[in-house]
């Protein structure tokens, strides 16, 4: 069976045409992980970014959060932007929040202004029916440290599934099957896909480059751990207070509390609950 060996910089070049010819190229790109999501991304958009005669940065390029796309989707000089933690925003779990509808604005605008957009995210199925069948242009897995697969959606205007998961999913079990730990008898029962488009082997990313992502996703990761806690500590009082309201109305005034008795049942220092109370 043959098969289709390309490298990142081919790879580029190919999508920087595309980008050219007035086209968006949004991708998803999949794997477990620790299997080198982020390296491929950042390799291939260093790669297109030359291409493309833009530059290219970690804190430029890479996006967190619901905000980081939307705020450099319209500023031309970037491209491509990577979504590093695609599961914060493009879980199908959350698709009933209103900032997926704004994510689908922030995709149409990517096509507005040929914007290539690397979605990182473990499952590829976790995405919404929309943006599978919709949005992306490319499918990129990665099975294993240092190589990926590319898949391309399927043309048919009356297919019900873009990616034929059900055809695949046969097709996989059949030649697979038994052979769990064998990676190479997986990546040739995928290159029998209708979807295979082609593969690529990657390196790992230098020391001074992977110091510098690790250093902004550390930020990042520490700045939502903040307001989470924060969000937490603000919940946790909302739910003190509809106690203490609950105490309040079920004896008449005056009250004459145990400050310690009262700070136990509340799940406060009694400290808090004074300074509540005197607020």
């Amino acid at each position: 069976m043959t098969f289709r060996i390309t490298t990142i910089e081919d790879f580029a070049k190919d999508i920087a045409h595309g980008l050219r010819t007035r086209q968006d190229a949004v991708m998803a790109v999949t794997g477990k992980e620790r299997k080198g999501k982020t390296t491929w991304s950042i390799r291939f958009s260093k790669a297109l970014a030359a291409e493309l005669n833009k530059s290219f940065s970690i804190r430029q390029n890479l996006v967190y959060g619901k905000e980081g796309g939307l705020s450099r989707i319209e500023d031309k000089a970037i491209n491509p932007i990577v979504d590093d933690e695609g599961t914060d925003n493009f879980n199908k779990a959350d698709r009933w929040e209103k900032w997926q509808t704004d994510l689908m604005k922030i995709f149409t605008k990517a096509g507005m202004y040929y914007k290539a957009y690397l979605i990182c995210m473990p499952n590829f199925f976790d995405f919404t029916k929309y943006w599978r069948d919709w949005r992306f242009r490319y499918w990129v897995w990665i099975p294993c440290r240092g190589r990926a697969i590319v898949f391309a959606p399927s043309e048919n205007p009356f297919g019900l599934d873009t990616w034929n998961r059900r055809e695949n999913e046969k097709l996989i079990y059949r030649i697979y099957k038994g052979a769990a730990d064998d990676v190479n008898k997986l990546l040739d029962a995928v290159r029998r896909s209708k979807n295979y488009m082609c593969e690529m082997e990657f390196e790992d990313l230098e020391p001074e480059l992977k110091a510098e992502y690790e250093a902004y996703s550390y930020e990042f990761k520490r700045i939502k751990d903040e307001k989470k806690e924060a969000t937490e500590e603000k919940t946790r009082e909302r739910v003190a207070i509809g106690r203490a309201v609950q105490l309040l109305r079920a004896y008449p005034r005056p009250l004459r509390f145990d400050w310690n008795e009262l700070a136990d049942w509340l799940g406060f220092s009694d400290t808090q609950i004074q300074n509540f109370f005197k607020q």
